[in-house]
């Protein structure tokens, strides 16, 4: 009989201290926010509201990276994966490069999810890139190029705050290239 009751208060204290652990976590979530592009403008919304502005066709940031899960006006780039901060999304960036000690060209680079490969089209040849490492915002890439361009160049990007991207090409003997790309 003493077993049983030792055996019953246990249990009795458990469900109290789980219903605690799990109030306790749920008024954790229940004060998380989020970022939802709606109508236009950036707001910031409790959790309880995403599936409410969700329903109305809203781009939301579960994961606060600023990429969102849809496109969008606030945002430039479309999240991979919105559950998990460090996965970017895809996009797409054009705008001039300076040859350095030599001239100017268009380029136009296209990023799939991850950012682990893009394809770079500078107009009269295309390339492409992957991923060698990361640190933060900033990536470095491998690029194999086609016929016309210049071989086993570096390309280092940087995505700054405002979307634009900070490119510095680097092809050794063959010269370097910099310039900073809009999103598109």
């Amino acid at each position: 009989m003493r077993a049983l009751f030792v055996l019953c208060t246990a249990a009795i204290f458990l469900a109290g201290c789980q219903k605690e652990n799990s109030n306790e976590w749920l008024k954790q979530q229940s004060n998380h926010k989020v970022d939802i592009c709606h109508k236009g403008h950036l707001i910031n919304v409790s959790i309880n509201a995403v599936n409410a502005h969700d329903g109305h066709g809203n781009a939301i940031d579960l994961d606060g990276d600023g990429f969102f899960s849809e496109e969008n006006t606030c945002g430039f780039l479309l999240d991979c994966d919105d559950t998990d901060g460090y996965v970017l999304g895809e996009g797409n960036w054009a705008g001039e490069l300076e040859q350095i000690d030599c001239c100017f060209y268009d380029a136009t680079i296209t990023f799939g999810c991850g950012f682990t490969e893009a394809i770079i089209d500078y107009g009269f040849c295309t390339g492409m890139l992957e991923l060698v490492s990361q640190d933060g915002d900033v990536y470095v890439f491998a690029e194999e190029v086609t016929e016309g361009c210049v071989p086993d160049c570096s390309v280092t990007i940087e995505i700054m705050e405002d979307g634009t991207m900070s490119f510095l090409e680097d092809c050794g003997d063959f010269g370097s290239a910099v310039g900073v790309l809009d999103p598109q």
